[in-house]
């Protein structure tokens, strides 16, 4: 039950970390600012996206890596630990 709660956990944190500050709402700027707003063409919008799907993949990466070295380091220690149990 605990093996299974730790990858739910670690499996949430990594999908959080993907979906990033996406999920926050942010508020909407005031109209007059929006009509001053320095216009983006279409090539720095896709910069822009393409900048922060980048970072979203190396996050998740390492959140990927980060889990299967938890997982790795649990399936050393359980022969560990059956060893040291004293049997009765």
């Amino acid at each position: 039950m605990s093996k299974l709660r730790t990858l739910v956990l670690a499996t949430l944190f990594a999908v959080l970390s993907l979906i990033g500050t996406s999920a926050h709402a942010t508020p909407a700027p005031p109209v007059a600012a929006v009509a001053h707003a320095h216009a983006q063409t279409a090539e720095e919008t896709a910069q822009q996206d393409q900048k922060t799907a980048k970072s979203k993949l190396v996050a998740g990466g390492v959140a990927l890596v980060l889990l299967l070295l938890v997982v790795w380091g649990r399936s050393l220690r359980k022969p560990k630990k059956k060893k040291e149990e004293p049997k009765k």
